[in-house]
This record gives C-alpha cells, sequence and structure tokens, in this order.
C-alpha cells in the first residue's frame, strides 16, 4: 500500500498520457459491451471467425482496461500487459482474416502509450512506475 509521502513524490501526470489512459478505458468498455452482448454481429463481419474469437477479444478488451488502470495507478505492469494484449489481438486478427492492414494499425496503441509515458520533461511518467 502506498503512503502518501510515496504518492505526493510522483510528479503530476502529464495531461496527455491521462487523456490517452481515459481514451482506452472508454474505447476498451465499449469494444468489450459490444464484443460479448452482440458478438455475433461483429462475427459476421469477420472474413473467418473462428469459436469464441469474439468473446476471447472482448476480454482481452477488460483487460486493456485493467492495464490502463494500473498504469494510471503508477504501475509499470500495465504498459507490459497492455502491450502484449495488443500483439495477442493483432494475431487474433490476422487469424480470423483481417488483412495486414487493417489489423497493424491498432498496434500504433503501444507507440501512444510509450510516447505519452516519457513526454513532459520533469512530469514524465516512465521513471516514477513501480
Amino acid at each position: 500500500m502506498e503512503t502518501m509521502e510515496t504518492e505526493a513524490a510522483k510528479p503530476p501526470r502529464h495531461g496527455c498520457l491521462t487523456t490517452f489512459l481515459v481514451v482506452i478505458v472508454l474505447a476498451n468498455t465499449l469494444i468489450a459491451l459490444l464484443y460479448l452482448l452482440n458478438g455475433d454481429a461483429v462475427a459476421a463481419d469477420a472474413p473467418t471467425p473462428w469459436p469464441g474469437a469474439i468473446q476471447l477479444l472482448g476480454l482481452i478488451a477488460i483487460c486493456n482496461v485493467m492495464f490502463a488502470v494500473a498504469v494510471f495507478r503508477w504501475k509499470k505492469w500495465g504498459f507490459y500487459g497492455f502491450a502484449a494484449s495488443t500483439i495477442i489481438v493483432l494475431g487474433i486478427n490476422l487469424s480470423i482474416g483481417i488483412g495486414i492492414e487493417a489489423a497493424f494499425p491498432g498496434v500504433a496503441g503501444i507507440a501512444i502509450l510509450y510516447w505519452t509515458l516519457h513526454m513532459g520533461g520533469e512530469r514524465r511518467a516512465w521513471p516514477h512506475l513501480e
């Protein structure tokens, strides 16, 4: 459990990082709801979905929400979890027939998160992640 002293030693979070984390949480919440509650309609648009692929993508979206919250709480494992889940989603998307040109832009999220964690001079978040 963090003490007030430890929390006070961390700089204010950069606005771009905070904004991107909020976008990750909101987007992945909507994706999870769409995939888990209306997976059949989503699967109908996929070229060759395998059983459970859409539900798995919905569960990964829930994990991404947890990873974003972890980064917000200064946990480095949240970044690594988000990166790993993004690579897994890329593999799933390719396996269900989504072309590389449509599947690969999702990987940009890793780069954007990495960039926002390293920007901000004195308010740079990366060195403060535990």
